[in-house]
């Protein structure tokens, strides 16, 4: 029995049945993980406090939210020495309803950016770790609106003017103070550009004083040769709406009586694509780290579209990885006959 045993064994394991094995294993083991299974806590531990939801921080029309999170708190470090049972489910707790990292994307809030350690943006934080302190909370204002940031998350008390109370939500023993602020706007017409020699010098326009945020934009000049550059922004009058919005795509109706720009108060990268009325459109890198369309007069329809980088060659080595083991597969089975 045991020699018949050690035969059933063999077989199972040749190359064929071994492999089919395997991915039969693992296509198990993703479809386990992919259910979300967590014996620890049940799902409502992650929804959000009612008095949170009913803010309802994932509809801003196109406005962010700033957490100042519990790395810099005062008052959370206040909480931990208070002790307590379970302290590590309630921090955890804690942290997911003030926004901490990742939760935003449970509850499709548009967040600035966090004080996570672990993102995998790769890119240079513009924050330093000293801006996230409660207490200077009005240094980090005209940052907030270049950013769009329209609610601001904080477990300790803030103080400013432009600051407007709107809710205060007590939660295991600390309280999460909520405060909206006046900010600029999401998408806007810029009637107004200004070339700059580099990148940093167009991060610092926005920041300067008289800067119009509904009507003006900072572009790097590409060459030597002046204004001629880029499209002048001629216009004097005009408007930009968000229509539809995705992680992928974005709708905007523009309308100008001359030459604009659409800029739009979101990161600008590799792999965002233009179409003004179909036709595609260089995106630009708008004050230093936002995107901006030239646009002509008249109301036309803008669309961005994010396409990975490289997407189109990853697939193809993957299908041709794909067909290579089935290859192996099927040659493995007819040798073992």
């Amino acid at each position: 029995m045991l020699t018949d045993a050690g035969a059933a064994g063999r077989r199972l394991l040749r190359p064929g049945p071994a492999v089919a094995l395997v991915a039969t294993l693992v296509v198990a083991d993703l479809g386990w993980a992919g259910r979300g299974l967590n014996p620890q806590v049940h799902p409502s531990f992650f929804a959000p406090e009612p008095d949170i939801a009913a803010l309802r921080l994932d509809s801003l029309d196109g406005g962010r939210v700033f957490s100042y999170g519990l790395d810099h708190s005062p008052a959370f470090r206040e909480w931990l020495a208070r002790g307590g049972r379970a302290l590590t489910l309630t921090g955890l707790y804690l942290d997911r309803q003030i926004l901490g990292p990742y939760t935003s994307v449970i509850d499709g809030v548009e967040a600035a950016e966090s004080g996570d350690l672990t993102g995998l943006a790769p890119r240079e934080r513009e924050l330093a770790p000293s801006a996230y302190e409660p207490g200077r909370v009005g240094e980090l204002l005209p940052w907030f609106r270049n950013a769009g940031v329209a609610r601001v998350l904080s477990l300790d008390p803030l103080s400013h003017p432009d600051l407007v109370p709107l809710a205060t939500v007590p939660i295991a023993g600390t309280a999460i103070h909520i405060y909206g602020l006046n900010t600029w706007p999401r998408a806007s017409l810029a009637c107004r550009a200004t070339l700059v020699a580099s990148e940093e010098e167009a991060l610092s326009v926005p920041y300067r004083r008289g800067f119009d945020p509904w009507r003006e934009v900072a572009l790097v000049r590409q060459g030597s040769e002046g204004p001629d550059d880029a499209l002048p922004a001629t216009c004097t009058k005009g408007r930009a709406r968000l229509t539809s919005w995705t992680a992928a795509e974005e709708r905007y109706e523009v309308e100008a009586n001359a030459s604009a720009y659409l800029v739009v108060r979101a990161s600008h990268a590799r792999g965002w694509h233009s179409f003004v009325d179909g036709v595609p459109q260089p995106v630009l890198c708008a004050n230093g780290k936002h995107r901006a369309v030239a646009v002509n007069a008249g109301r036309h329809e803008v669309v961005l579209r994010y396409v990975a980088p490289g997407l189109l060659p990853g697939v193809a080595l993957s299908l041709l990885a794909l067909v290579a083991t089935a290859v192996v597969f099927v040659a493995s089975g007819r040798g073992t006959r």
